[in-house]
Parts: structure tokens; C-alpha cells; sequence
């Protein structure tokens, strides 16, 4: 995060549109990988710990966009790449979706469960300014069509889409095989 902000700190200075895409792997299941830069805080798996850093280095981040105004005409957007398959005692497995900055204070979701294909059309909203309902197979997390989105899901994806798997989420879990 240290380089991105010093490529971001360069971009502003050269008064151009400009994105900067970062990626953490640090919090992957089965265990995630704890930063040397973090100190152990106890905590029951070693996940959470990974998971607590990774929020706390995100804090750290914004604190110093914030310290050089990059938010007045910035939008960060913090996406996972995929929902959560680690255990941190919560069956919780939304794709995690939230933006801050310029302009966003007065949008407000109506949406939740985002998938993969609502990230181009939230963008074309909270970047460029532009309101669209739906684009391609996705729908913006603002939008007023909300029937449209739950017909849209439900035709493509059917009733299963979302649904939580514990077939899947074995191969994430460590071996118990001996």
C-alpha cells in the first residue's frame, strides 16, 4: 500500500484521471498469511489476526489519502475477489463491496447481495456520475429497478446462485485425512 500511495501522490500531482488497482492476498483461506508488519494479537485462528491487519493496514491507507485531499475528486473502492470461505464464526459470505470519497456521501445502496457483474455499473455511478439501472448482466447497487434486478438474478442464476456450499468451502478447509 506504501507504493500505491506514492503512485497516487505522483497522479495527483500531475492533475490527470488516473486508477490505481491494488490486491492483498494476505487474508486467504484456509489460514491467510500474516504481515511481518503485524504483531500477534491473540485472537482465536490465525485468520482473524491476518483479517484484523489487513483492516487495520486499509485504515492506515485512507488516513493518509485523507491527510492529501485525494478524496475531494477520488472514489476508493475495497472489493473481494470472491466471498468469504475462511471461518471466523459467522456464516456470512457476501463479496465484500464499499466505497468512500468524492461524491458518494449521497448515494445510497439498494442492493446488497453484489455480485461479480453489479461492479461495472456501481462504477459508471460512483466515477463518472452516470446512472444506469443495469449494464450487460449486472446491476448497480443503487438502483430504483429492483424488480428488474430480482428478474434479471433469478433468470440467469435461478435460485441457487447464491446459496452457501459446503462442498465448496471443503477444499478451503485444511486436510483431516491422515
Amino acid at each position: 500500500m506504501d507504493a500505491a500511495l506514492e503512485k497516487i501522490k505522483i497522479n495527483q500531482k500531475d492533475q490527470r484521471n488516473f486508477n490505481v488497482t491494488i490486491i492483498t492476498t494476505d487474508n486467504h483461506a484456509p489460514d491467510g498469511i500474516l504481515s511481518p508488519r503485524c504483531k500477534t494479537e491473540n485472537l482465536d485462528t490465525k485468520l482473524a489476526e491476518v483479517v484484523l491487519c489487513t483492516n487495520r493496514a486499509i485504515k492506515t491507507f485512507i488516513e493518509r489519502l485523507e491527510e492529501i485531499n485525494v478524496f475531494e475528486n477520488t472514489v476508493l473502492v475495497v472489493m473481494g475477489d470472491h466471498k468469504f470461505m475462511g471461518d471466523l464464526g459467522t456464516s456470512e459470505r457476501d463479496i465484500y463491496f464499499n466505497y468512500y470519497g468524492a461524491n458518494t456521501k449521497q448515494l445510497e445502496a439498494t442492493i446488497f447481495e453484489l455480485t461479480h457483474f453489479d461492479v461495472f455499473p456501481t462504477l459508471l455511478q460512483l466515477i463518472l456520475n452516470i446512472e444506469v439501472d443495469q449494464a450487460h448482466l449486472g446491476h448497480s447497487i443503487f438502483s430504483k429497478n429492483l424488480s428488474g434486478y430480482k428478474e434479471l438474478r433469478e433468470y440467469i442464476f435461478g435460485n441457487e446462485f447464491l446459496k452457501f456450499s459446503q462442498f465448496y468451502r471443503s477444499f478451503w478447509q485444511k486436510n483431516t485425512i491422515e
